[in-house]
């Protein structure tokens, strides 16, 4: 090909357009806006603050509704009563799929209630799920649900804003179980709230459709919509003021079940749940627009009250039981002291989230930055033991002189035997019950290992395949508790975060050393001064060493002497405070 110079005419770019520079512009700013939003969002989020409204505003929540199957409802399924996994994950998506647009709410109903009032979500943003504050949509219908008769209680605040809403226009669907008593039923907190439409969920039962159900007692307004054999109510519906109301037997009433159910029952349990969420909803025009819902990290929106104690942040809503509001507000800030004593740590550089949820017993993870436990629970007790083992997971521990974090155990610095054992701790704290056996009853250990007539080997078996085919899961832990509460017996508590503090100080210039296991007990040996390999070999753990009689440390060289534990059962819960971590220890007395 001839080559040939081009004219310089060739090189000029075309004027661009006003309003094609303006577009670009225009991008070019909101782009800086959102990277600057961005940073100020992780600003906030790492000292635990809920991101302010602007932020929602910003960055879009959750998709648009579907146009082809959009109804313009808004439901708001409430789990503030009772959290129930075949709520938010099943009926949840059941109505959703029937082309409403739904939230589900772990935040008391009077927070809810009024629209563009500020409800706590989770907002994605930039491949984080910081808390936020949103704006709270218009609602057409709540749905509501209790079995637990000792779940949080419905408030006056909640019942007077629920009958506003009702009476405004608003449907109420209510699923409920069964109270199992006339006692139980008079002293139901669902059936408080039900007294305020004029009906009652009674102690009785009748069968409809091959199961037993509770049976309603309804003022003269009601309709019974469903009867069992008896001719006993046990779904109605009413209308109230301007609105609707309607009390169902079970969400398994809509649902279909895949194995049970051919195709035509499944269509027509699906129609039924539209057709009644269409009914409820007519007291007011469909909300319309564009329909996003919050829905990040397992719950649409979470409870609306706070605490923030460093390395935590406990969400939870105002209808706890007064003693759960107690251990809330004063025995979680006691308990997170007390593991702070017992392991000093440096302030947290990311902080935990730990959402309250209604009912007793469950819970899940939720493993978006900052990561998070949402915990079904009401009892005090209960509450404070998994606080203190996701706090303990937060925490490092003591660093080396240079302020940093070095050396990686075989078991995880922060894992679960680590957790436990400061979670054992607090539930002893708080119940004298546990002051009286060994942390997280670790002796049980010695029972499960005469059973199988072998020892379990924490080098080869601990959170191995081979060891929870043999073991089951969790009994390594059990022994990891076990060798720490001898430990704890012999040296007292500050044993453990001398350890800690040893483990940064020797890898201090090799700080991502992932020790091996008889690495491990070196430190553990240099942490109390007394070989610990005769002991760790004595109850089956499988160690290169048999005996470390000397070992250098900070420049010095170590004589260490045998550790003379027998493999017997160990003491009880050791609460006492720590001392200095940073010198040598001594045996107590008898130890």
């Amino acid at each position: 090909l001839e080559r040939t110079v081009l004219e310089g005419k060739c090189l000029v770019v075309p004027p661009m357009a006003p309003e094609m520079a303006a577009k670009i512009e225009a991008a070019r700013r909101a782009d800086a806006r959102r990277k600057e939003l961005t940073r100020k969002a992780e600003r906030y989020w790492r000292v635990g603050k809920t991101l302010p409204v602007e932020f929602s505003a910003e960055f879009p929540v959750g998709g648009t509704a579907d146009k082809a199957t959009d109804t313009g409802i808004n439901v708001l399924i409430d789990q503030a009563h009772q959290t129930q996994f075949a709520v938010i994950w099943g009926l949840n998506g059941l109505i959703r799929g029937q082309g409403f647009r739904t939230c589900s709410s772990l935040a008391t109903l009077n927070t809810v209630l009024t629209p563009g009032q500020p409800s706590r979500i989770r907002l994605p943003l930039a491949g984080m799920e910081p808390f936020a504050w949103w704006p709270t949509p218009a609602w057409n219908v709540v749905v509501t649900s209790q079995q637990d008769l000792n779940a949080q209680v419905y408030t006056e605040k909640e019942r007077a804003a629920l009958k506003a809403f009702v009476e405004g226009g608003g449907g109420l669907l209510v699923f409920v179980g069964r109270p199992g008593t006339a006692e139980k039923a008079d002293g139901w907190s669902l059936n408080t709230m039900l007294a305020d439409y004029d009906a009652k969920v009674t102690a009785e039962s009748d069968e409809a459709n091959g199961r037993s159900f509770a049976a309603l007692q309804l003022g003269p307004d009601w309709q019974a919509t469903l009867a069992g054999k008896a001719g006993k109510a046990v779904r109605a519906q009413r209308a109230f003021g301007k609105g609707r109301v309607a009390i169902c037997e079970s969400p398994v009433a809509f649902n279909p079940d895949d194995k049970a159910d051919g195709a035509e029952v499944k269509a027509a349990k699906l129609k039924g749940l539209k057709d009644l969420l269409v009914w409820l909803a007519a007291g007011r025009a469909p909300v319309g627009g564009e329909g996003r819902m919050a829905s990040a990290g397992g719950a649409g929106i979470y409870p609306e009250l706070e605490l923030n104690v460093g390395g935590i942040v406990v969400y939870y809503a105002d209808n706890q039981p007064p003693a759960t509001l107690k251990c809330i507000r004063e025995n979680i800030p006691l308990a997170a002291q007390k593991v702070l004593e017992w392991l000093p740590t440096k302030q947290f550089e990311e902080p935990y989230a730990l959402v309250i949820c209604a009912g007793g017993g469950g819970g899940w993870a939720i493993n978006g930055r900052p990561k998070a436990s949402a915990v079904i629970e009401y009892e005090p007790l209960a509450i404070l033991s998994v606080f203190g083992h996701e706090f303990a997971h937060t925490m490092s521990g003591p660093r080396n002189d240079r302020g940093e974090l070095a050396g990686f155990s075989p078991h995880g610095n922060q894992g679960e035997s680590h957790a436990g054992w400061f979670q054992g701790k607090i539930n002893a704290l708080f119940n004298p019950a546990d002051r009286e056996r060994s942390n997280r009853n670790c002796n049980s250990i010695l029972d499960l290992e005469r059973q199988k007539g072998s020892r379990l080997d924490l080098a080869t078996e601990d959170e191995t395949e081979a060891g929870r085919a043999k073991w089951g899961n969790g009994p390594g832990w059990t022994k990891e508790w076990w060798v720490f509460q001898k430990l704890d017996d012999r040296f007292g508590p500050t044993w453990y975060p001398r350890w800690y503090w040893v483990r940064c100080t020797r890898w201090a210039d090799e700080p991502g050393r992932r020790e091996t296991w008889d690495e491990m007990v070196e430190d553990m040996s240099i942490a109390v001064g007394e070989d610990l390999f005769p002991f760790y070999r004595k109850i089956g753990t499988s160690l290169k060493k048999e005996r470390l009689e000397r070992i250098e440390f900070q420049g010095k060289m170590l004589e260490l002497p045998v550790c003379p534990l027998e493999d017997g059962p160990a003491g009880n819960v050791c609460l006492d405070p720590i001392g200095d971590y940073t010198k040598p220890l001594q045996p107590r007395s008898g130890g």
